[in-house]
């Protein structure tokens, strides 16, 4: 599975890793707002909403969702954080958290 935010690759992994595991804050936020089909179930997940302004024609800081992201650093909008290898999983993510 592929996630991406505007140009950019956020999180590359297996399907199920990554839906029931996302690392990525913008991958999580993704999967929190997917609706559950029947209205009875009780979510596995709180549901999150993404705060923030979606950018019109500029692009944001090197973080392409920094502007919006609840664990933004200041390294967030100084450099943009390259796709790199999670130890013990095959998983690559775009984020300064695993930098």
């Amino acid at each position: 599975m592929v996630v991406m935010n505007l140009d950019s690759l956020v999180e590359v992994g297996k399907a199920n890793e990554v839906y029931f595991d996302p690392k990525h804050p913008y991958t999580e936020v993704l999967i929190g707002t997917n609706p559950q089909p029947d209205p009875q179930v009780e979510r596995s997940r709180p549901s999150k909403a993404i705060q923030g302004e979606i950018p019109a024609w500029r692009l944001p800081p090197p973080c392409r969702i920094a502007n919006r992201c609840p664990q933004v650093m200041d390294v967030c909008r100084q450099t943009t954080p390259e796709l790199i290898p999670l130890k013990d999983v095959d998983r690559h993510v775009a984020c300064h958290l695993y930098a």
